[in-house]
């Protein structure tokens, strides 16, 4: 009953058989739009995560790419 909350079904793209390298999430948050990405550095640790504020406008509320 887990699954899909609190990011347990985005961090399954992160399996080792899946060979992800990185995902980037841009979304709207209270008028500021983000984008965080996580990058896998080594497969059987958890993924480095930067987030940066960008200075353009989006037409969605949330893309992954």
């Amino acid at each position: 009953s887990k699954i899909g909350q609190f990011g347990m079904g985005f961090f399954s793209i992160f399996n080792k058989r899946l060979g992800t390298k990185s995902v980037v999430v841009t979304t709207r948050c209270e008028g500021y739009v983000i984008q965080i990405t996580f990058t896998v550095i080594h497969p059987d640790k958890r993924p480095e995560v930067t987030i940066r504020e960008l200075e353009e406008e989006i037409r969605y509320s949330t893309k992954i790419k």
